[in-house]
């Protein structure tokens, strides 16, 4: 394959039904073969990259553990360069990388979507460090 794959997700709330419709718009444009593919979720803090991730591994049963036979899931918010490496490496040693990028129609959404993180016992991102 060693093939890249980028497909951009843009949400506007955290309705449960606009995740389910994000989720399926993912698995109608992908043909998953779990077999040497490389999930990367990317975008902003808040913008959704662990509710869409969770929703894959829940509907497909798709461990989030390296796998180096099947494949594997990673999510970043692409400030360092430690998933560009990855991503190279996995294409490099013949799996395809597919990269969703998560984003929200508006900034002050990922800031209420961390701010409701938090209150629910997760951990915290000022909002000047969301945006560079």
């Amino acid at each position: 394959m060693n093939a890249m794959t980028y497909l951009p997700i843009y949400l506007c709330c955290a309705s449960l039904e606009l995740r389910e419709f994000a989720l399926n718009s993912i698995l109608g444009r992908l043909t998953f073969s779990f077999s040497h593919q490389m999930f990367v979720f990317a975008g902003n803090n808040g913008s959704g990259k662990s509710t869409i991730r969770n929703l894959i591994i829940d509907r497909l049963g798709v461990s989030a553990n390296v796998d180096p036979e099947r494949g594997f899931l990673v999510e970043t918010t692409l400030a360092g360069g430690n998933v560009i490496r990855q991503m190279c490496e996995a294409k490099d040693n013949g799996f395809e990388v597919i990269m969703f990028y998560v984003g929200l129609g508006d900034y002050r959404l990922n800031i209420d979507r961390v701010a409701a993180r938090v209150k629910n016992g997760g951990h915290d991102i000022p909002a000047e460090d969301m945006f560079y």
